[in-house]
């Protein structure tokens, strides 16, 4: 299994540990995240989600599934609608209008904020309007406090082309998705043909990432160019540009 099925299984997996939990700035115990695998079912030795995605059970209030925000919209007030209009349709009907961008959790080294902090994704062709985060795991700034500034979960904060991107921005200049998460940047028109710019934070530690090109933001469903397999990888992170095939 590889490609966006190893991708749908880990965001599947993720889904199931993290219903009715809230990831922490500090880790309670890192066996609890063991301990609900092997409650749903999964085996914890069989692959992602690593066991050593720290969270604390039953806690309050829970984080939904997918933490979805739109600009002016709060996380709060139900789905996100899309804003984006309808872009003409290629061949076949199908529009790869989305960026999917996951983080490779094999980089993660527990120090600071868990998974890649994205400060921009942008393209030449189109305007990113939307966008969606399926938070990892690990140790992440959700509000001010102790070793933390304010909230690095704020979707919204991709929306750019990331030349702004400061370590103690407020609000966040970049969004982090956690160990394994999942953030779906979409435009407002088909991606083919262009050349995209993902800005990663420039941070001491060395965090890897995927990206793919898809019709939709729901990894369930999305058909993905190059065949479900990544459009560009990112093994030692930072920022990348890169040319996608036309129609």
């Amino acid at each position: 299994m590889s490609g966006l099925a190893m991708k749908r299984w880990m965001i599947g997996a993720a889904a199931l540990l993290c219903s009715g939990c809230i990831v922490q700035d500090e880790p309670d115990d890192e066996n609890d995240a063991v301990d609900m695998a092997l409650d749903q079912g999964i085996d914890p030795d069989s692959g992602p989600p690593r066991p050593d995605a720290r969270v604390l059970r039953d806690a309050e209030p829970p984080i939904p599934d997918m933490q979805r925000r739109d600009r002016g919209v709060p996380i709060d007030q139900g789905p996100v609608p899309d804003m984006r209009p309808a872009p003409d349709m290629g061949p076949g009907g199908v529009v790869f209008d989305t960026l999917l961008l996951f983080d490779d959790g094999s980089m993660d080294d527990n120090i600071g904020t868990s998974g890649v902090d994205f400060c921009g994704a942008s393209a030449d062709c189109a305007s990113a309007v939307s966008a969606t985060l399926v938070l990892g795991g690990g140790t992440i700034c959700r509000s001010e406090g102790p070793g933390c500034v304010t909230d690095r979960t704020d979707a919204v904060a991709i929306l750019d082309d990331g030349s702004s991107c400061e370590t103690a921005s407020v609000p966040s200049d970049f969004v982090s998705v956690g160990t394994d998460g999942m953030i779906a940047v979409g435009f407002d028109g088909d991606l083919r043909g262009c050349t995209v710019t993902v800005v990663e934070f420039a941070g001491a530690n060395i965090e890897a990432w995927e990206a793919y090109v898809c019709d939709t933001g729901d990894v369930a469903i999305a058909n993905c160019l190059n065949q479900d397999q990544p459009v560009q990888s990112a093994a030692n992170g930072g920022t990348v540009t890169f040319n996608l095939p036309g129609e």
